[in-house]
């Protein structure tokens, strides 16, 4: 007997993703540095290596390098240099962007009711009507939501090792209701 419970949301999810490499503490002391000492009254390298006790200034010549390349910084002397905005969001996140982002489209199904994934390998659906509006619980399909429900996907469809989801807009125009007719086993 079909129930109410039977019913899932198909949604499109445009996913914005970007190649990402986590901050190591070199980064971070970098950045915090920048923040810290007022431009042209920082320690050089050599002193700021002797400070944190690493004794080869060679780990933050190479830092400060990467820190460059990614756009975390805004000049190449670091005694003037301020952090970016990408500088900014790698310290909040732990995370730099480090190419070209993409977008890729992604079906997601969702109880209903509250929003839940369907956790099953293989189903089909029968369409049973358009959404009108979006769903109360629609607010809450952030990007780490959207990430959390495609970590639990098969793995061609999961985000690739050493990238993120960095933006996500669910596409409810085109978002229908649907019942679940068969399913298979759970992830």
């Amino acid at each position: 007997m079909k129930t109410e419970n039977d019913l899932f949301i198909e949604v499109t999810v445009v996913c914005t993703v970007a190649p990402c490499r986590r901050m190591n503490p070199f980064h971070r002391a970098l950045l915090r540095a920048l923040a810290v000492f007022a431009g042209g009254a920082r320690p050089g390298f050599d002193e700021l290596a002797r400070r944190m006790q690493v004794g080869e200034r060679a780990f933050l010549d190479e830092a400060w390098k990467e820190l460059k390349a990614w756009r975390a910084v805004d000049d190449d002397d670091f005694a003037q240099a301020r952090g970016s905005v990408a500088g900014a969001e790698a310290l909040r996140t732990g995370w730099f962007e480090t190419g070209e982002r993409t977008v890729q489209r992604r079906v997601l199904y969702l109880k209903r009711e509250d929003g839940s994934p369907l956790r099953a390998e293989r189903f089909e659906f029968k369409v049973v009507r358009a959404v009108k509006k979006p769903p109360a619980w629609s607010g809450g399909l952030t990007v780490a939501r959207v990430a959390e429900l495609m970590a639990e996907r098969p793995a061609k469809e999961r985000v690739k090792p050493g990238e993120r989801l960095v933006a996500v807009d669910a596409d409810w125009t085109t978002a229908q209701e649907v019942r679940c007719e068969a399913h298979g086993t759970s992830d």
